[in-house]
């Protein structure tokens, strides 16, 4: 029987893979697109993620966040490899 953990980050394209690293300062989900072409837009959802005032990446790439109850909604472009910062 498989435990019901909840998933650390959600992503909305299955050639994503997600890593997420937890500190005192915030939080970092490093990002890797596995295909050969960049995707326009890649929504990252972080549950629990609602306190995170501050959004940014490490490429700088423009960002669209939201708040849905508890979670953060981030939308973005990415290439081949970014690192999404949150920030309380």
């Amino acid at each position: 029987m498989a435990a019901a953990v909840p998933r650390p980050v959600v992503l909305d394209w299955e050639v994503v893979e997600a890593c997420r690293l937890d500190s005192k300062a915030g939080t970092a989900i490093v990002l890797l697109n596995w295909t050969d072409d960049p995707l326009a837009a890649l929504t990252v959802t972080v549950p629990g993620g609602a306190e995170f005032t501050r959004v940014s990446t490490a490429r700088r790439v423009k960002v669209q966040s939201s708040r849905q109850g508890n979670q953060l909604r981030v939308t973005l472009p990415l290439e081949h490899v970014d690192v999404l910062l949150l920030e309380p």
